[in-house]
């Protein structure tokens, strides 16, 4: 398998993606935290908790996630690089930045990856 120039870009764009959605819940989860905190005279329900774990879970979801996603993408795992190729085209629909990423990643995991 030999990986071209653009393949080891996709793959790092996958990676970065992933760590910025990872922290993008996260911020998510602290302005939560914070606003719900700001209005004291709202009780903090059970929803709330629920909210802020899943926010949680899917942070580290995303960041794990892309980081085994993208190990095994280097390792040439065919398996791997079909679902880089689907996340580059969930990375579209994230204008403007995300458009051009994803497009960069499904160039170079269908073009830049040769056997």
């Amino acid at each position: 398998m030999k990986k071209t120039q653009s393949f080891e870009i996709a793959v790092l764009l996958l990676q970065i993606n992933g760590y910025l959605l990872g922290i993008g819940c996260g911020v998510v989860l602290i302005i939560v935290i914070f606003f719900s905190s700001l209005i004291s005279s709202v009780p903090y329900t059970t929803n709330d908790y629920l909210v802020n774990s899943f926010l949680l879970f899917a942070m580290l979801f995303f960041i794990f996630s892309t980081y085994i996603l993208s190990k095994y993408v280097k390792q040439g795992e065919n398996w791997a690089r079909i679902c880089g190729i689907i996340l580059g085209f969930l990375y579209l629909l994230e204008f403007p930045i995300g458009t051009i990423a994803g497009v960069f990643i499904i160039y170079g995991l269908t073009k830049g990856y040769k056997k």
